[in-house]
């Protein structure tokens, strides 16, 4: 668990299907399906490992197509702060 998270599949992935899926060529991707403790939210994020595709600009607006950001709402409870710093460190 990192994060609050649980982490339910890694996999990597790759072939004519996530090529099509990503709408990118010669495309192999990492991926991880997380899950929130409470069971009630998923996130999968992913990483190129592989691609044609040339990576964006670190200046590009908000709005650019891809998820740049992610935020979560958090009740803090008690040692979640510690747990956090052991977490970074």
């Amino acid at each position: 668990m990192t994060f609050g998270l649980i982490v339910l599949i890694e996999d990597t992935v790759e072939g004519d299907w996530v090529d099509r899926v990503v709408g990118l060529d010669s495309v192999r991707t990492r991926i991880a399906i997380l899950q929130t403790a409470d069971g009630h939210g998923r996130l999968e994020p992913m990483k190129l490992d592989r691609t044609d595709a040339h990576p964006g600009s670190g200046d590009a607006p908000a709005n650019t197509l891809g998820m740049r950001r992610i935020a979560f709402a958090v009740r803090v409870r008690k040692g979640m702060i510690v747990m956090l710093a052991e977490e970074l460190s």
